[in-house]
Order: structure tokens, then C-alpha cells, then sequence
């Protein structure tokens, strides 16, 4: 029997003794005849029980819920993948040094630097989505000059627009040069097909 069931059927006795005021004989169990002010205390004390019982029931039926253990939905980070590719640079023949910054839409994507020592870079870029991007480029790269064989600096520059696909991979290639100011353009070197779901403007 249940705590709310308890409270129920004994506020219902209290009330029934409150009412006919005692007098009451069932088999072997007698409730004698009680005063005025005892049976209006029953009858308080029986709506009160019948209440709480009431009540315990609706309780246990409807448990209250804890917000902190409630397990939330989780919330979908982008509706989109981001798109992941590659840029890559490599020390040129007659080059000791060369730092070059790309910009991606406006922001800076990366950086590289490559010397004796370490003649290779790449970084991993990503982007919203698939499609065509403008880029810029800007550094310096320490060239042997062939005459003197003196170390000569050159600034870099660049821009351009490039098509971005999943897993395509991109390297620097010289496009020009005029006085000090070498321009080099971003290249593919591997360029995967646009997805159909992909074919948007950007």
C-alpha cells in the first residue's frame, strides 16, 4: 500500500467519524460516539489526509523533472561540412629564404617559411564551402644574385582568384617580376571536381 493510498483511506475514516459522530460498529471493530468538537477536529483532520493524498498521488504519477539531468538535443554545429585543402611551398634553386603570408577572402590562411634548412612547407586551409575565392599574397624571398653571388632580397606580392575543392592542393609559382618585386600566383596542383551541391556563389 502506498504512502498516498494510506493518507487517502485515513482521511476518508476521519471524515466519515467526523460526519455520523461515532456510533459505529463493522465485525469486530466498535467506534464509539464522540463530542462535537472532536468530530469537527476528525473532519479537518480527514479533508487534510484525503488531500495530502490526493496530492502524493499526483506527485508520484508526475515526477518532477531536473533540468540538469535532462539530456538536451544536440545542436547541429553547421548546416555545411568545412572544406579542407592544401597550400604548399617549395625553396627555389638559387633562393636561401622565403617567408610568403596568404590571404584567403580577406584574412590571413596561412604562413610559410622556408630555408636552407627546412626548403619545404605546406598548411592545411579550410573554407565554408566549395567554390571560387580571392586570394593575396605578401613577403619576402633572399635570392643569390647569379652575377656577384651577392644575397639579394626581393619582395613579394600576388593575387588572384582560385577554385577551391575538397582535397585539392595548391603551391606558389613565380608569375613575374619587375625591379625588386617578384609576383607569384597560387597554382593548382591537384584540383578535384566541384560536387554538384557545391555549384553556388560564394
Amino acid at each position: 500500500m502506498t504512502l498516498d493510498l494510506i493518507s487517502f483511506v485515513l482521511g476518508a475514516a476521519l471524515l466519515v467519524i467526523g460526519l455520523n459522530g461515532g456510533g459505529i460498529q463493522a465485525k469486530e471493530i466498535t467506534i464509539p460516539a464522540i463530542g462535537t468538537s472532536i468530530r469537527i477536529g476528525a473532519s479537518i483532520f480527514g479533508i487534510s489526509f484525503i488531500i495530502l493524498g490526493l496530492w502524493l498521488g499526483n506527485r508520484f504519477e508526475q515526477p518532477d523533472i531536473n533540468p540538469e539531468n535532462t539530456v538536451q538535443p544536440s545542436t547541429p554545429t553547421s548546416a555545411s561540412e568545412k572544406i579542407l585543402f592544401i597550400a604548399r611551398d617549395q625553396l627555389g634553386a638559387n633562393q636561401k629564404k622565403e617567408k610568403i603570408t596568404l590571404f584567403i577572402n580577406g584574412a590571413q590562411a596561412g604562413e610559410f617559411k622556408v630555408d636552407s634548412t627546412h626548403p619545404a612547407a605546406s598548411t592545411s586551409i579550410k573554407v565554408p564551402a566549395e567554390g571560387d575565392y580571392p586570394y593575396a599574397l605578401s613577403g619576402y624571398v633572399d635570392e643569390i644574385d647569379n652575377e656577384d653571388e651577392e644575397v639579394k632580397r626581393y619582395s613579394i606580392v600576388g593575387q588572384g582568384t582560385i577554385l577551391i575543392t575538397k582535397g585539392a592542393i595548391f603551391e606558389f609559382k613565380v608569375k613575374g617580376s619587375s625591379g625588386s618585386t617578384i609576383e607569384l600566383e597560387l597554382t593548382p596542383l591537384i584540383a578535384r571536381p566541384l560536387r554538384a551541391s557545391s555549384l553556388r556563389d560564394i
